[in-house]
């Protein structure tokens, strides 16, 4: 299977047996979440549960491949079925990120997981290799949910703000919701991946991270004037400057741009349509609490670091 740049989601689960529901789940998030594809993955040896023996476990697998199989979007992993150990989520998905380094991981769980999320094995890892999608079944508190989050939110110190205007609007609006928070702020998409810690601790001034490309180049290659202003952006050029990802707003900046932001805001939500969305949520409410450990991420939900 050949993914890159995509959207990815690991469905992990017994599915013993799988059901309507699991694809339901499934299709909702590649719905809101507009994933490229989901893996599902059927749990081998776990830590919390007792295994189920090598002819159940195949047997599972083989009613998952029957239940997916009309879905070009879907798939099935083996990975843990196969292993001979203990299986714990942050080497699983530790193992995705390593097939998939250029693609961008979910892992899909339903919400009553949450209850017990920080007794998994290095959740912290867990955060850091994927985006947690969290499905709220109609059984569970909404109320005891939502604190559940806000105490993982709090552990592992992140801002969760809500979008609910990005599949309108993408990335734009997620700055407008953030808006309060827009000071001396970092931001970046969850896409963006770093060895190295590119974040300094202050600068004086607000700028976009780039580099200077040699040559011809199809990355967003930068217009400036000749005191650094950055006038202009085109797709493609040559022995220009090219945009690494990674902004810094100062608080003179995010100052000066809110009037502007909001202006756009306004203008783009006349007449929107969010019937969509709505209607889905009271079908099928998501909740998401981390996104790949970035300082601030453009996406349905938006983690800021101040």
């Amino acid at each position: 299977m050949t993914l890159n740049k995509k959207k990815i989601g690991i469905f992990g689960g017994t599915f013993n047996p799988v059901h309507y529901g699991h694809l339901l789940i499934a299709e909702n998030a590649c719905d809101q979440f507009e994933l490229d594809h989901v893996i599902f993955l059927p749990t081998g040896h776990t830590p919390h549960k007792a295994f189920m023996g090598e002819k159940m476990s195949i047997h599972r697998c083989h009613m998952v491949e029957a239940a997916i199989a009309d879905n070009p979007k879907f798939s099935i992993s083996y990975r843990e079925i196969e292993s001979t150990g203990v299986n714990y989520t942050y080497v699983t998905l530790a193992r995705f990120h390593n097939d998939y380094p250029d693609c961008e991981l979910y892992f899909i769980l339903g919400a009553d997981s949450l209850f017990d999320f920080d007794s998994w094995r290095h959740p912290e890892e867990i955060c850091k290799y994927a985006n947690i999608l969290a499905a709220v079944r109609g059984n569970l508190n909404a109320d005891e949910v939502d604190r559940q989050i806000v105490y993982l939110k709090e552990k592992y110190h992140v801002i969760l703000v809500e979008n609910p205007y990005y599949k309108q609007m993408n990335n734009f609006s997620t700055l407008y919701v953030a808006r309060e928070y827009l000071k001396n702020t970092w931001i970046c998409s969850a896409d963006n991946y770093f060895t190295e810690n590119v974040f300094m601790e202050e600068s004086e001034n607000a700028f976009y991270a780039s580099e200077y490309a040699d040559g011809a180049t199809e990355e967003w290659c930068i217009k400036t004037d000749n005191t650094g202003k950055i006038i202009g952006v085109q797709i493609g050029g040559e022995n220009a400057w090219v945009m690494k990802g990674h902004v810094f707003f100062n608080e003179k900046f995010s100052t000066q741009l809110l009037p502007y932001l909001e202006e756009a805001f306004q203008k783009k939500n006349c007449g929107m349509n969010t019937g969509k969305i709505f209607i889905w949520r009271i079908w099928m409410k998501w909740k998401c609490i981390s996104e790949s450990m970035m300082p601030v991420l453009l996406k349905s939900l938006t983690v800021l670091m101040n």
